[in-house]
């Protein structure tokens, strides 16, 4: 039944987009065993960003940040890693952050939301 979910033709090949019809699936499904593991480990100990699959939810990647134990870089590729998503919560914890680089700032402040830019604008940091 996941074929036919695929739009998969005779000759055994997707048609559409086919980037996109399995970044659909992927994203309704539930986080892998290594991204399961890897976000609960997260929660208490550092835990490189690079172990973490793309389809960890944004939600898991903030709670990352809240760990005391987790080392600058590793909190500093974080938050590269959220202000590249769309979800307004990830912009929100980038545009707060008084760890952000300026140059994600600078991002951020061209960004849709009006919420966002606002928040960049109230780092204390020096963007403009």
């Amino acid at each position: 039944m996941e074929v036919a979910r695929f739009h998969v033709n005779l000759a055994g090949e997707i048609t559409g987009d086919y980037q996109e019809i399995v970044s659909a699936v992927l994203r309704n499904l539930d986080l892998g065993q290594n991204d399961r593991l890897a976000v609960e480990l997260m929660r208490f100990a550092p835990v490189a960003p690079c172990l973490l699959s793309e389809w960890v939810p944004v939600t898991k990647l903030i709670q990352g940040l809240q760990n005391e134990y987790m080392p600058l870089r590793y909190r500093l590729q974080l938050l590269e890693r959220l202000s590249q998503s769309d979800k307004l919560k990830a912009g929100l914890v980038v545009a707060e952050s008084s760890e952000a680089p300026v140059s994600l700032l600078e991002l951020l402040a061209g960004d849709l939301e009006l919420a966002v830019r606002l928040t960049v604008e109230s780092n204390d940091l020096e963007v403009y």
